[in-house]
C-alpha cells in the first residue's frame, strides 16, 4: 500500500522530471524485491517465486524505461528497448497465466479425484446393503 502511494507521489509532484520519475519508480521496486527475498512474507513457495519474477520483470521494465528519457538520443536504442519492453511485458503476462491455468486445474482435477472416491465408496456401499 505504502508503495503505490509513493508511487502516485511521485508521479503527480514530480511530472516534470520524467528521470527522477523513472529513477523513483527503480528505487521503489528495488527496495520491494529486496524485500520480497529477505523476508520471504509469503507462506507458499510457489506465490513467493511468482512474486519475485513479477518484481524482477517490473525492475527490468523499469531499466528500460531509461531509454524513453532525454539522456538517450538514439532513436534505434529507443527501437530496440521498446521491443525488449513488450517481450518482458509479454513473458510476464503469459508466465502468469500459464500458473493461474495449472493452479485451475490442479485444483478441478483434486476435486473430481475427490468425487470419484465418493461415488465409488457410496457404489460400495450400495453393493454391501443388497448383499
Amino acid at each position: 500500500m505504502i508503495r503505490r502511494i509513493l508511487f502516485c507521489m511521485v508521479v503527480f509532484y514530480v511530472s516534470t522530471i520524467p528521470l527522477l520519475q523513472v529513477m523513483a519508480f527503480i528505487s521503489l521496486s528495488l527496495v520491494q524485491l529486496s524485500y520480497t527475498i529477505s523476508v520471504k512474507p509469503f507462506h507458499d513457495k510457489h506465490v513467493y517465486y511468482q512474486e519475485v519474477f513479477n518484481e524482477a520483470s517490473i525492475l527490468a521494465i523499469g531499466h528500460l524505461l531509461l531509454a524513453f528519457t532525454d539522456i538517450v538520443n538514439d532513436a534505434q536504442f529507443k527501437y530496440n528497448c521498446g521491443w525488449a519492453f513488450i517481450a518482458i511485458f509479454i513473458t510476464n503476462v503469459s508466465a502468469n497465466i500459464v500458473l493461474i491455468v495449472l493452479k485451475q486445474a490442479i485444483t478441478i482435477y483434486r476435486h473430481l479425484k475427490r468425487l470419484v472416491a465418493i461415488a465409488s465408496l457410496k457404489l460400495r456401499n450400495k453393493k454391501l446393503a443388497r448383499v
